[in-house]
């Protein structure tokens, strides 16, 4: 099983970067909206909240991908393509190894591996990432609330501590993009 999740997790990999290859700045949601913020925080910071004016497109979504790009770019000290592939990179393998450790603790680590594998080897969420889509973040933290949720439960008493945890990481889809917000008071 651990090799077939290694391999499996290159094949995400290697997925990943052929299509970084053919389009660097994702597709129309990376490059209109969330690396578009990005580049107006990080080019003129003073500007900032020029990102929200109408002409930009969705001016109304948040900012949490634009602000982990502009993050990145700061940190590295330039703008680089490969800051919005690495935030991809990063969604991507978190997916899995979220839907792999709730199934762990649930199960056992063979079923742990079994469906962190079998995210991977979903070419349409792995696709996803590499589009740059905020759907990938936002079924992260989706996904977090739900294992978090039934572990919550798993004896039968609530634990108020994995509760109050699922219920930041359902607040964190408002954060991610607007269909988040209707997880969130779903």
């Amino acid at each position: 099983l651990w090799i077939l999740a290694g391999l499996t997790s290159l094949a995400a990999i290697l997925l990943l970067a052929e299509s970084f290859v053919r389009t660097p700045y994702g597709l129309w949601d990376a490059h209109a909206m969330w690396n578009a913020r990005a580049l107006v925080m990080y080019r003129t910071p003073e500007f900032w909240r020029n990102v929200f004016l109408l002409h930009h497109p969705h001016a109304d979504y948040p900012l949490s991908l634009s602000i982990l790009v502009f993050t990145g770019w700061a940190a590295v000290g330039h703008e680089t393509q490969t800051v919005p592939f690495a935030v991809a990179l990063v969604f991507l393998f978190a997916g899995a190894l979220v839907v792999a450790a709730g199934l762990a603790i649930w199960k056992n680590l063979a079923w742990g591996l079994v469906a962190g594998t079998l995210v991977l080897c979903s070419v349409a969420y792995v696709s996803m990432a590499a589009m740059q889509y905020a759907d990938v973040p936002m079924s992260v933290f989706y996904v977090v609330s739900l294992v978090l949720f039934t572990l919550a439960y798993r004896d039968g008493r609530a634990k108020a501590h994995l509760l109050t945890l699922a219920g930041a990481a359902v607040a964190s889809c408002g954060w991610i993009n607007n269909e988040g917000i209707l997880i969130l008071i779903g």
